[in-house]
């Protein structure tokens, strides 16, 4: 009979033993269940940055190209609005700081230079490239007119040196006309020029005395 009895007191003490085990074994499973769910959490909100960071970079990589059109746009729309700038010279020198724009060159409808910036003296395109080029843009409007299409207004031409032309054609009292921009690393489009096409046609509307020409010396032989 005693040793019945101290057989159950020994089992009735295992018993027990064990329920207090594996109760202490859930309760650190789950403190340790916790602690991975807070450390998670804190790696999570240290890396939010980073993460934000990196997508506010993308954001501005993507629309990089269309802030710098509407900045382009802005400034050539303020520089139309300001009634400074009226000689034809000067306006085209206006429209290379606007644009920050390595030459500029208005040019008749044969192609031939009337105005330049006082910039193109300093830049590696020459103003018998320009002409050629610009020429070539008034055939191929003129082509297009020919067979029936409606005729092209703004051509973007860009080249392997990484260096992009705008070229805008615009009439003034039956007189045909072109813009010519250039520049290096930029994101130019046939519109770009669009803004400050009307001060052009105020500008050459004006007698000739009142719109001074002015082209780079000729280079000396």
């Amino acid at each position: 009979m005693i040793a019945t009895t101290i057989v159950f007191a020994v089992m009735a003490a295992v018993l027990l033993f064990l329920s207090g085990w594996v109760i202490a074994s859930s309760k650190a499973q789950s403190a340790r269940l916790a602690l991975e769910a807070q450390t998670s959490q804190a790696a999570l909100r240290t890396n939010a940055p980073e993460a934000e960071l990196e997508s506010s970079k993308q954001l501005h990589t993507m629309l990089a190209p269309v802030v710098e059109r509407e900045k382009l746009t802005l400034n050539l729309l303020n520089l139309a609005d300001d009634p400074t700038h009226r000689d034809l010279p000067q306006l085209l020198d206006a429209i290379a700081e606007a644009g920050h724009f390595s030459t500029v060159m208005l040019s008749d409808d044969a192609g031939l230079p009337v105005a330049t910036s006082t910039n193109i003296a300093a830049s590696p395109d020459s103003i018998e490239r320009l002409v050629a080029a610009t020429s070539l843009m008034l055939i191929v409007a003129d082509r297009a007119d020919t067979n029936g299409e409606p005729r092209p207004l703004g051509f973007v031409v860009h080249d392997e040196s990484n260096r992009m032309a705008c070229y805008r054609i615009f009439e003034v009292d039956g007189a045909r006309f072109i813009l010519t921009v250039t520049a290096r690393a930029r994101q130019l489009v046939p519109s770009s020029l669009d803004p400050i096409v009307g001060q052009l046609e105020a500008t050459l509307a004006r007698p000739m005395e009142d719109r001074v020409s002015s082209l780079p010396p000729a280079k000396k032989e």
